[in-house]
């Protein structure tokens, strides 16, 4: 009789947890602007290596924020990429959110490498997340695109340094006519 009792408790806690998880999904408010950026405590142990951060973590993030901003050419037509719903602007705002603490995240022991340009490149990517969370909540596109493009630098910049990668060869465009090539691409 308990199993029956405990099972029927466990199944109505479930139930009532997705009810109020599915309920709180339909109604996401974005944060208002004045939202407090906290400055980081002591930090706790380390659960992720760096290489998986960036993986599980910053890489998600970074580019949930990018799909909110600027725009795509196809063809003859422009696709602009602003959010146009709150759901989509409330998303760009929590990976805005991510990247501005993962930047925080790449400073604690076990991650900080002995570099100045580390501790540069992490606080530009806080910076740059910093400047993502204004944007969100502005729901100002121009604003969103040019907060990715601080983010991307960063990223950019940090990779260059610590994940080097031979050059590919370059490959000619197919919308240059042959004399308008570089030699270096005919």
């Amino acid at each position: 009789m308990f199993k029956r009792i405990a099972l029927a408790g466990v199944i109505g806690l479930a139930t009532l947890t997705v009810g109020v998880q599915s309920s709180a999904q339909e109604t996401h408010t974005p944060l208002p602007p004045q939202t407090p950026v906290v400055p980081v405590g002591q930090p706790g142990k380390n659960m992720l290596i760096t290489k998986d951060l960036m993986r599980y973590v910053l890489n998600p993030a970074a580019e949930t924020f990018w799909q909110a901003g600027g725009e795509v050419d196809e063809g003859d037509k422009r696709n602009t990429r602003t959010p146009e719903n709150d759901a989509k602007w409330y998303a760009a705002l929590q990976a805005a959110a991510t990247v501005l603490e993962t930047g925080n995240m790449l400073m604690v022991d076990g991650r900080a490498r002995n570099d100045p340009q580390w501790a540069k490149w992490s606080s530009d990517l806080n910076i740059a997340g910093a400047k993502a969370i204004k944007a969100a909540q502005a729901r100002n596109g121009d604003d969103t695109f040019a907060a990715g493009s601080d983010m991307y630098d960063a990223c950019f910049n940090c990779h260059a340094k610590y994940i080097p990668r031979q050059r590919q060869e370059l490959k000619p465009l197919p919308d240059l006519p042959g004399d308008a090539k570089p030699n270096s691409l005919r």
